[in-house]
């Protein structure tokens, strides 16, 4: 007799269980960015660079865009499973077209700043560069950012 109530008991508890499963409402349908891509066309994503900064991304004797930002690049677009439409457009311009809506990202030696971290979303750092000033061995009259006051300063 015992044995028969568990069994009964069983029996409902999954009738139970799939009756909630088939009361439940569909997932919504993906919209807009969500949306998947028609099976095996792979979403294409146009990212912004400048291309002068070796070696993160520069071109080389071939004529191919290379370095470490390229890699990093390829790697995740692999990963993820989508393409790259690569904008070789300088750095301000990378930056202006991704403001603008005309670039879904920009990867170009960006430092992140306090207010860079207001208009966009960084990765997490992969590269600390630090800033420092370079000047010819034998200058010995500059030894301190302020010892540039006055002077003709060349920047990247």
């Amino acid at each position: 007799m015992k044995l028969f109530k568990t069994t009964v008991a069983t029996a409902l508890s999954l009738v139970m269980a799939f009756g909630l499963v088939g009361c439940s409402k569909p997932a919504a349908e993906p919209t807009g960015d969500q949306a998947e891509e028609p099976a095996g066309e792979k979403k294409t994503y146009v990212i912004a660079t400048d291309t002068t900064f070796a070696p993160f991304e520069f071109a080389n004797e071939a004529g191919e865009f290379v370095g470490i930002d390229m890699d990093i690049l390829n790697a995740i677009a692999e990963d993820q499973g989508f393409e790259v439409d690569l904008q070789v457009l300088g750095f301000n311009a990378a930056v202006q077209a991704l403001e603008a809506g005309q670039a879904d990202g920009v990867i170009a030696g960006m430092s992140i700043t306090d207010e860079r971290k207001l208009k966009f979303d960084f990765s997490d750092p992969y590269f600390d560069s630090g800033v420092v000033m370079g000047i010819a061995k034998d200058n010995e009259e500059i030894k301190t950012y302020e010892d540039l006051a006055g002077k003709k300063v060349a920047v990247k």
